[in-house]
């Protein structure tokens, strides 16, 4: 049986929660679930060939309104950007394992999906709101 202790106080989000010896947030904005859908990378390997219909696909099944549809969009790359930077600065002060995973290259290729969303607003708006 999973018993929630809600969490409150700090800076965190609404809805923390220690379940066992974890700690647990809704999900949101800044959660995989996209990422792990549509990788939506520099890559070619990666690139699927349908991102725009997944990408529709994805938001239609949580409801988006064309509000939070459009705040979607520019925050796709901020979010992508923020990973980059994430390792960065674990590399920086040397804490593991993001030292080991930006010295692997996992920083550059942030980098890199983070330029190539944000390079193409036009097309992921597109997808999201025709």
């Amino acid at each position: 049986m999973t018993v929630e202790e809600p969490l409150t106080g700090g800076n965190a989000s609404a809805g923390v929660v220690r379940v066992g010896d974890t700690v647990r947030r809704p999900a949101g904005p800044w959660t995989y679930a996209l990422h792990g859908f549509l990788p939506l990378s520099a890559d070619p390997a990666w690139q699927r060939g349908d991102d725009d219909a997944r990408l529709r696909i994805f938001v239609d099944a949580y409801g988006l309104d064309e509000a939070q549809r459009r705040l979607l969009v520019p925050m796709l790359a901020r979010r992508t950007r923020s990973m980059h930077d994430f390792l960065a600065a674990g590399a920086a002060s040397d804490v593991e394992p993001w030292a080991r995973l930006w010295r692997e290259g996992h920083g550059a290729v942030w980098l890199a999906d983070a330029e190539y969303i944000a390079a193409r607003p036009q097309r992921w708006l597109a997808a999201l709101l025709d």
